[in-house]
């Protein structure tokens, strides 16, 4: 009978009767519950999932772990950005690896244990447990908590995980103003505009150095780009405005292109690595007398990396900094750094604007 009082016949296909009389008062069962609103999908699902395998010792079919995060990746195409599914996708993979063999069992198979296992080992390799906790709750859960959603499984074996504790953490620090002094006194070439570049405007190491010609703007003393970490080439671009000590390094060099690369000497390299960027700017600081604090020191035969108190990144917090003192309000202080996304120049408003360019004349001259 159907809940709305109907009387269905429905065959079974089943030539037991004993089989078959099961079989129609289970349905019955899902019928009534689903006709009362006291059952949710995946109670349904596995209503009918235990029938299934008492009558005919065969489950109904599932995806395997290995399945369902190939097909959440798939989904995540065309959505992100390359760089953020190239994340993705590597978290995916330790997952997966973490999980050996059963990786190719049954998606309902997965325990609260095999993901805390999983955690663990980031823990050895060296990862902060910032980054852990972000890996787990953004990358690995999202595939659970689909599956849960849809009814494929009844326990999201990611719910109520807590998070690491990150309290003795120590944090990246701030240059102060006399140290970026000291880098630009001994800065030659490239690497003197790009550390102006990235103490005036925040802009992360890769996206100073793949900054093109056409993306500043002289006439409204902005620059427009694209996040390289956190948007797509068909985002909404970020605008910062052009610090006056910037635009005089600009409008100084010998030679201005009207297109391609502003530092074409650190276009298209790479950051990390002995023969990256970030290694090149420490060489710098070096030079300069800068020494800093280690957060974290590589664990010897991981995948983590020893990371600094200061180092390019830290310009951003300079940036911040500058602001906060300065006691302006959030907002200027993210269209300074570019923490949240802009909008092209076409729909920018005059205030907007001036806004933007008043946030950046708030950080120091050199």
């Amino acid at each position: 009978m159907s809940a709305d009082g109907r009387w269905l016949k429905k065959s079974t296909k089943l030539k037991d009767r004993k089989k078959a009389l099961e079989w129609c008062l289970t349905l019955q069962a899902a019928q009534d519950a689903i006709g009362r609103g006291s059952a949710s999908e995946a109670q349904l699902r596995g209503i009918i999932e235990e029938t299934m395998r008492r009558i005919t010792g065969q489950d109904i079919a599932m995806p395997t772990i290995r399945q369902w995060f190939s097909q959440w990746l798939d989904a995540k195409a065309g959505a992100n950005a390359e760089h953020t599914l190239t994340k993705y996708r590597q978290a995916a993979d330790d997952f997966l690896a973490s999980l050996g063999t059963k990786a190719d069992g049954r998606l309902d198979s997965v325990s609260q244990r095999d993901v805390i296992t999983f955690r663990d080992g980031m823990r050895e390799d060296g990862k902060s447990a910032t980054t852990i906790n972000q890996i787990i709750a953004k990358i690995v859960a999202a595939p659970f908590r689909a599956a849960f959603k849809q009814g494929l499984i009844r326990l999201d074996p990611t719910a109520g995980l807590p998070k690491l504790a990150d309290k003795g953490r120590k944090r990246k620090q701030a240059f102060a103003l006399e140290q970026v002094r000291s880098l630009l006194a001994v800065a030659e070439g490239d690497w003197e505009g790009a550390i102006l570049a990235g103490y005036t405007t925040g802009m992360r190491l890769g996206d100073v150095a793949d900054l093109n010609e056409e993306q500043v703007d002289y006439e409204n003393d902005v620059i427009a780009f694209h996040q390289g970490k956190t948007q797509d080439s068909g985002d909404e671009a970020t605008v910062v405005g052009l610090h006056p000590d910037f635009r005089a390094w600009l409008e100084a060099r010998k030679v201005r292109r009207l297109s391609g690369p502003v530092f074409p000497s650190l276009a298209g390299r790479p950051s990390s690595g002995r023969s990256g960027l970030s290694m090149e700017f420490g060489r710098i600081m070096k030079a300069a007398g800068i020494e800093s604090a280690t957060i974290r020191e590589k664990v010897e035969g991981s995948k983590g990396r020893t990371v600094k108190a200061l180092s390019f990144h830290s310009f951003r917090h300079s940036a911040a900094s500058n602001i906060f003192k300065a006691k302006v309000i959030e907002e200027a202080q993210k269209r300074v750094t570019g923490h949240s996304r802009g909008r092209t120049l076409k729909t920018y408003t005059h205030i907007d604007l001036e806004a933007v360019k008043a946030a950046s004349g708030m950080i120091p001259r050199l």
